[in-house]
């Protein structure tokens, strides 16, 4: 219908069949129509599953995930209702809407864990439910993992401590109790880095800085070197004890200090080196010679009489001094058609040596445990320079 008002022409739009409704309600009709189409649409392809309560509960809508969830689950319709999923709380603000909760599939042998949303609305409330079974699944090998290293540590015989990147104790193991006599109590309380180490100061447990004032930085210092897994020193006690404690970056900025009581390996190795300190100086008044070899030929010992016999100081030679330098070595001195080789092939374990000088000089070859070998040189005789070799039997 067109009016012509005044040169101005107004266009008016109706419905067919439709002559009541106002032009603004038809538009205003026309939106929502679609708008509801929108939401329906993005309900019902949501991969999560969607739906609704009433004030009592009672399920009034729910999305085509849920169904099918429903169904997979094989949970029928409840007196043509439809079928409950879950089984929430009654939770009312301010508490909060956030649920974990699982579903039994019978074809699956675990079940499906879901993180449920809720959220009030005027005729009831809307229910979201996101799938977190990989995130359950990762928390439940997290946990085992954990749970697992701690059964390891808890064996160790070696003290841990484990801080993280606030420098904070974040993991400790029994043997760090027994190593350094802080109870468990303080430990478990999360001490900082610098108020373990301060702790462990004032036990005696660690040595006493010369300079107290200097401490902090030192402090400083061995966080660095252990960020770095650079630090690694041996601590000894004044109660007779050597800790070896090293430290190692952990990630995410962790660190962790390893304690390892090391006072047997300390007095064994003080122990043998006295005895070989004691052995040294028995072999070195013994007027014969004596040079040992290891399996592979290569001088390992030579004591006094040697060095001053053969004028050589082995441990003066960067390098390694094998059978053969030291058989180059001895034929020097004697006269020049001597045949020193088997004594490197093994062929002989005895050899009158024809010296320059004048005279022979005895040499033995002797079996060591462990496949070493000894060539020890007798006393010079001044019987004529010639060279007799003693065969093995």
């Amino acid at each position: 219908m067109i009016e012509r008002i005044r040169d101005l022409v107004r266009v008016t739009l109706l419905q067919p069949g439709n002559h009541h409704l106002q032009p603004e309600d038809f538009h205003h009709r026309k939106i929502t129509d679609q708008r509801l189409k929108t939401l329906e649409s993005a309900a019902d392809h949501s991969p999560y599953p969607v739906w609704n309560t009433d004030q009592n509960g009672q399920i009034t809508w729910a999305n085509a995930t849920y169904l099918l969830l429903a169904e997979n689950a094989e949970i029928p319709n409840q007196d043509g209702n439809l079928p409950t999923l879950f089984d929430l709380p009654n939770i009312k603000p301010p508490a909060n809407p956030r649920t974990r909760l699982s579903l039994n599939l019978p074809e699956s042998d675990s079940n499906i864990w879901f993180d449920i949303t809720t959220a009030e609305t005027g005729a009831g409330r809307m229910h979201y439910a996101v799938d977190i079974n990989a995130v359950v699944q990762a928390e439940i090998a997290q946990r085992n993992f954990v749970q697992t290293l701690t059964k390891t540590f808890a064996q160790l015989s070696i003290g841990l401590a484990i801080f993280d990147r606030r420098r904070q104790l974040a993991l400790f193991n029994p043997a760090l109790i027994d190593l350094i006599g802080l109870s468990p109590e303080y430990l478990s309380g999360r001490p900082t880095l610098l108020s373990f180490f301060d702790k462990l100061r004032d036990n005696q447990i660690m040595p006493e800085p010369k300079n107290y004032q200097s401490w902090r930085e030192e402090m400083q210092d061995l966080v660095m070197a252990a960020t770095d897994g650079k630090y690694m020193e041996t601590w000894n006690l004044s109660n007779g004890l050597t800790y070896r404690v090293s430290g190692r970056p952990h990630p995410d900025g962790a660190i962790a200090f390893l304690f390892e009581d090391i006072s047997s390996e300390i007095s064994l190795t003080r122990r043998f080196r006295s005895q070989l300190e004691v052995m040294q100086t028995v072999f070195d008044g013994l007027p014969q010679a004596i040079a040992v070899f290891t399996p592979a030929g290569i001088l390992n010992f030579a004591n006094g009489a040697y060095r001053s016999q053969w004028d050589s100081d082995p441990d003066s030679s960067f390098a390694d001094i094998t059978i053969g330098d030291a058989i180059a070595h001895w034929q020097s001195y004697c006269t020049p058609k001597t045949d020193l080789s088997p004594l490197q092939s093994g062929t002989v374990t005895e050899l009158n040596l024809p010296l320059k000088t004048g005279g022979t000089l005895n040499c033995r070859v002797s079996p060591l445990i462990g496949g070493n070998f000894a060539v020890i040189f007798g006393e010079r005789s001044q019987t004529a320079p010639r060279a007799t070799l003693k065969r093995i039997a």
